[in-house]
């Protein structure tokens, strides 16, 4: 009787388990461990992640990762104390539906595709990583990729599931994918 009455009050052995991150080498509970990996960026392609802001102030995670390019999403944010081997990129991105995305195309795939092309991982930031920053991926994806709209926010979703940019940026990525179908013509 008092080991029910033990067990009742330490839980079920999944509540005392701890599996090792991946990333960080922390260990984490293993009922927890899913919800402690959305803390860490997600890698969308080898080269490329998507993440918050406290993942690009956190040097010892962009060292970890070996990111060598940061590129923030958001207006309302300022880099802290990054390493002097990043290069860095601010883009005064509102996340408000009305806001036109799609100026800032241009600067931010120059951006992700000069650290591809020299083969260093980029980090894709805004405040959490759930409407901006992945709303720049997904366009990417539609210009460089040939993605659909629907297909590269598919993959982002399946990556990362806390993704979800806002009505307006799908709209707008809606568009611009046929403006690029329209020009491949």
């Amino acid at each position: 009787r008092l080991e029910r009455i033990e067990s009742f009050f330490r839980g079920p052995s999944y509540m005392k388990e701890k599996k090792e991150c991946e990333l960080c080498h922390k260990k984490v509970f293993t009922y927890s461990y899913q919800f402690h990996l959305h803390s860490h960026p997600t890698r969308i392609l080898n080269w490329m992640f998507c993440g918050t802001f406290l993942n690009a102030n956190n040097n010892a995670e962009i060292k970890a990762l070996d990111i060598k390019y940061i590129l923030n999403c958001a207006i309302e944010l300022k880099p802290n104390n990054l390493p002097k081997y990043v290069k860095y990129c601010q883009l005064n991105i509102l996340d408000d539906d009305s806001t036109d995305i799609t100026l800032f195309f241009d600067q931010a795939f120059s951006f992700i595709e000069e650290a591809r092309k020299s083969n260093q991982k980029i980090l894709i930031h805004c405040r959490l990583g759930i409407s901006r920053s992945p709303a720049l991926i997904i366009g990417y994806f539609i210009k460089y990729m040939g993605y659909t709209t629907e297909a590269a926010l598919n993959l982002l979703t399946s990556q990362r599931s806390q993704i979800h940019p806002n009505s307006g940026f799908i709209s707008q990525l809606k568009a611009y994918e046929k403006s690029i179908k329209k020009s491949l013509r």
